[in-house]
This record gives C-alpha cells, structure tokens and sequence, in this order.
C-alpha cells in the first residue's frame, strides 16, 4: 500500500470578487481512494467560507464540503480511518481526471482570499 499527497496550485480570489469570479477551478488525474483532504483557507476581511467539490471526468460527485471555516486548516478524515459517527466523508476511489471546484461565500474584502487544498490517495 502507498500513500500519495496530492497538492493542488493555491487559488486566490480579489477584493470585490463576485459572481462566476467566487468560482475557482482545477482539472487533474487522482488516482487511488481518498482517505483525508485537507483545506487551508486564511482569515480574510469579510470572513468567507468556502464549499469544495470533487467530480469525475462523467460529472458525478465524488466530495463535496461546504461551509468550510476560514482562518483554518481544515482536515477531513475518511470513514475508513475514523469510527463512523467521526468520520467527515465516505472514502471514494478515482483514477481519472476529475474536477476540483473551489467556491468563496461571496466577496473576500480588502484582504483577498487564498486556499490550498491537498488530497491524500491510497493505491493498494
């Protein structure tokens, strides 16, 4: 079994963003089964959160959060490593290029935004 940490390009979002400019977009091949994601959103002037999606080349939804905090870095924790009741999502299985779409809550403020998100796969 191996463990790959698949960072993505950090997205940044400008003071006074709106409309499809809140919409952040990667395309790139997971390969594996997702056991934890991680979400680093900083503070920002006018507290955003973010909702992050995961979809497969077909469009089906693999992941999605939303509502993650900012001023964070948030880790989701499959059911597979936690008991059920503590588990953030159901483990899904990718080996293909899927869409990771980035949503901001609305306008950042002065601040701007930044988020990083990283994925950890498991190939066995």
């Amino acid at each position: 079994m191996s463990v790959e940490r698949q960072v993505f390009e950090q997205q940044t979002w400008a003071n006074g963003a709106s409309g499809a400019a809140l919409t952040k977009t990667i395309t790139r091949r997971l390969h594996g089964r997702c056991e934890q994601i991680e979400v680093k959103l900083p503070a920002n002037t006018g507290a955003r959160t973010l909702t992050l999606t995961v979809t497969s080349e077909i469009g089906g939804t693999l992941y999605t959060k939303a509502g993650i905090p900012q001023n964070a870095d948030t880790v989701y924790v499959a059911n597979s490593q936690l008991a059920v009741q503590d588990a953030a999502f159901d483990a899904w299985l990718a080996d293909e290029k899927c869409t990771i779409t980035m949503v901001l809550s609305s306008d950042p403020g002065a601040t701007g935004a930044t988020a990083d998100v990283a994925f950890w796969m498991v190939d066995r």
